[in-house]
Parts: C-alpha cells; sequence; structure tokens
C-alpha cells in the first residue's frame, strides 16, 4: 500500500509538470501572437503615415501584412490546440490527485484500523493473565 501511494504521488508530480509545461508553452505563444500584433500595426501606421517616401515601399509593407497575418492564423491554431492540451493537462492532474488522495484516505484506514486491532489483543491478553 506504501508504495502504491509513493507510485501516485510520483505521478502527480509529473502531472504537475506537465502542466506547468503545457502553460509555458501557451505563454510562449500568447507573447508571440502579441508581438505580431503589435508588428502589424506599426506596418499599419506607417501606410498611415504621411511621409514624403509614402508610396515606395507600399507593396512591401503589404506582402509584410499578408505574412504577418497568416503567421498569426497559423499562431492562434497553435495556441487552440496548446489551450485543449492544457485542460487535458489539468484534468489528468485532478485526475491523479484524486487517486492520490483516495488511496491515501484508504491507507490511513488501513493503519488505524491495524493499530485498533493492536489495542485490542493488548487488551484481550491483559485479560487473559488476571483470570484464575
Amino acid at each position: 500500500m506504501k508504495r502504491r501511494l509513493q507510485t501516485l504521488a510520483r505521478v502527480v508530480e509529473v502531472k504537475e509538470q506537465q502542466r506547468r509545461s503545457a502553460e509555458w508553452h501557451l505563454a510562449r505563444l500568447r507573447q508571440q501572437e502579441l508581438t505580431l500584433l503589435e508588428d502589424q500595426r506599426a506596418v499599419i501606421a506607417a501606410l498611415n503615415a504621411e511621409q514624403p517616401l509614402h508610396g515606395l515601399f507600399v507593396e512591401m509593407m503589404a506582402r509584410q501584412l499578408r505574412a504577418s497575418s497568416e503567421k498569426l492564423t497559423a499562431l492562434r491554431r497553435g495556441i487552440e490546440l496548446r489551450a485543449a492540451e492544457l485542460q487535458g493537462q489539468t484534468s489528468q492532474l485532478k485526475q491523479a490527485e484524486s487517486m492520490l488522495r483516495d488511496a491515501t484516505r484508504a491507507h490511513d484506514r488501513v493503519a488505524e484500523w491495524k493499530e485498533l486491532s493492536e489495542v485490542i489483543e493488548a487488551a484481550m491478553a491483559r485479560d487473559d493473565a488476571s483470570l484464575p
């Protein structure tokens, strides 16, 4: 029973690490999304600006916006996948914690029954010694 508790504790620890890793990856993807959005805003602001050489780089800026938009679309799909993975990791962690909690309770109950039976046996042994 003790070995099962140790195994379950290790499983919970691994699930926690997997969940933290999934959170970290999701946060990194969201940061990349913000960076791409800022880049798009900067290009759009440059297109809207009244500069003397304004018309020279419009085509290049349009290509950059298109490429950025494609990257953003792919990144958002990745974010959705990572979010689903994080949700799965969270549910697996909760399930492992529940199993550990149940196993701990069962182990504690067995230990209590063992202790109770030892107390009863000790009391019975004392009663037998005092009989004439």
